[in-house]
């Protein structure tokens, strides 16, 4: 049963850069705001929000739109308890074998009882993890992540989250500096891909201009394009409206415009371009100061891990095509009334556009449901992998089991060939067996599947530990 909507496919690494690169809000501050876009459509006049805006020094006020920033607080909590759970392991002599107790051994008295198989293994890995050193994973089974969050992370509510802060911050930013929106107009609000300005049409001239110079500050330009581009439909089986496509065309110029602006300050697009050479307006090879700082930054460790032939084949891919200067590059999204809504489409998260995403909450809600049923129902039939009579952890025990396994392991080696497939015997097969069992249950070999392996008697037997 699957009880997430995202796959987290991020590195504890990412989402640790990512809480350092983009300040986020904790899970305990998140505004109280109302989900029933209903409602939200039949009020006329523009949702202002009594709360302060969140405003960070460089004087971003929209609100983060990254899900790898949520996953930020599953990680905090995940570290926090794997953290004590690590001390209470190095405690004991033997902290593998401890652990192991507690998740496979049935008659140990720190076995961890109403744990389906798949949360032991999570738990398992996860401490064995820390006692390595490492941070542990999010995993949505984890007990930890069901207690304190309930289901995995979704984009789609993260995006539904950060769509509704967007009206209240937009709202109390239009009312604070007297910005008045006619009725059912419908203003259009556009972030191209290089700057990452925000660009207002749909109203008069004056009034369009004010807005920009509103809306335009620290990143907010930044979240708005990357919120539109997190809510298309496509992500969620709907056809995908024009304005993505054309966003993907302009991605890898984008990139390019981005990093030569970051090196050199200079806007590529308006620099004059002379026998396939870009020149600045005092007359230098631009490329050459692309080289010259992307040196400088790499020796200082400030420069991104991005190949500088890379951005050489990009930059020479640009003089070849050019560039337009088109005004309506970007992805842009509606404003009517109070809320935004997604342009050509029917599937966004606007008013009158939620049907979709009511039936995707139902849809998770049911999983969840089923998911905990279907737990009940192993945790109550569940029986131990391991069902050991004694437990011993003496370390010379340990010690001459490896060696024991690997001189048997190493005599039949010997004797197998391509040519002489040798079959174990039966005296083979059960010793080896014994030492495995042995092993997995003092900690010092750990099982790759979640099943132990019966050596049959009639097959050739394989192995599946790490010792």
């Amino acid at each position: 049963m699957n009880i997430t909507s995202v796959t987290t496919n991020y590195s504890n690494e990412q989402i640790k850069k990512s809480n350092n690169t983009v300040k986020t809000k904790s899970v305990s501050d998140t505004k109280e705001v109302s989900t029933n876009n209903k409602e939200t459509s039949s009020k006329k006049s523009q949702n202002t929000s009594s709360k302060n805006i969140k405003k960070d020094n460089d004087g971003t006020t929209f609100p983060v739109p990254y899900i790898i920033v949520h996953l930020y607080e599953y990680q905090k909590v995940v570290d926090a308890h794997y953290a004590k759970e690590n001390e209470k392991n190095m405690s004991f002599s033997n902290p593998e074998g401890h652990i192991n107790d507690k998740y496979y051994n049935k008659n140990s008295p720190y076995y961890i009882k109403d744990l389906t198989q798949r949360e032991r293994v999570c738990c398992y890995n996860a401490e064995m993890t820390v006692l390595d050193g490492r941070s542990p994973a999010i995993d949505p089974y984890d007990p930890v992540i069901q207690k304190t969050f309930g289901h995995g992370a979704s984009e789609v509510l993260w995006n539904e989250e950060v769509r509704n802060d967007l009206n209240n911050t937009i709202n109390q930013l239009f009312e604070e500096n007297g910005i008045v929106i006619p009725e059912d107009t419908d203003l259009k609000l556009l972030a191209d891909p290089f700057k990452y300005e925000i660009h207002a049409s749909g109203v008069d001239d004056a009034l369009a201009k004010k807005i920009e110079q509103v809306l335009n500050q620290g990143k907010n330009g930044l979240f708005l394009y990357m919120h539109i581009k997190s809510c298309n439909p496509e992500k969620n089986g709907f056809d995908t409206p024009r304005q993505y496509m054309a966003d993907v065309a302009y991605q890898d110029r984008a990139f390019l415009w981005t990093v030569v602006n970051d090196l050199t300050g200079y806007d590529m697009r308006e620099l004059e371009c002379k026998d396939g050479i870009l020149y600045t307006p005092e007359g230098r090879n631009l490329w050459e100061i692309v080289k010259e700082n992307y040196e400088k930054k790499s020796s200082e460790g400030t420069m991104e891990d991005i190949s500088i032939w890379t951005i050489f084949d990009e930059y020479q891919r640009f003089i070849g095509y050019g560039w337009d200067m088109e005004t309506e590059i970007g992805l842009a999204i509606g404003y009517k009334n109070g809320s935004l809504y997604d342009l050509d489409t029917e599937y966004g998260y606007g008013p009158g556009q939620t049907q979709w995403l009511d039936n995707k909450k139902e849809q998770m809600q049911k999983e969840w449901e089923n998911y905990q049923r279907e737990r009940k129902i192993e945790i109550e039939s569940q029986s131990s992998v391991f069902t050991p009579s004694t437990i011993s952890y003496d370390e010379e025990e340990q010690r001459a089991n490896r060696e024991r396994l690997g001189e048997l392991l190493q005599n039949y080696q010997k004797s197998v060939s391509i040519l002489n497939p040798v079959e174990m015997d039966e005296k083979f097969r059960k010793e080896v067996s014994e030492i495995l069992t042995k092993m997995m249950r003092d900690g010092s070999a750990k099982p790759l599947t979640d099943v132990v392996i019966e050596l049959h008697q009639n097959k050739t037997a394989g192995f599946d530990a790490k010792a």
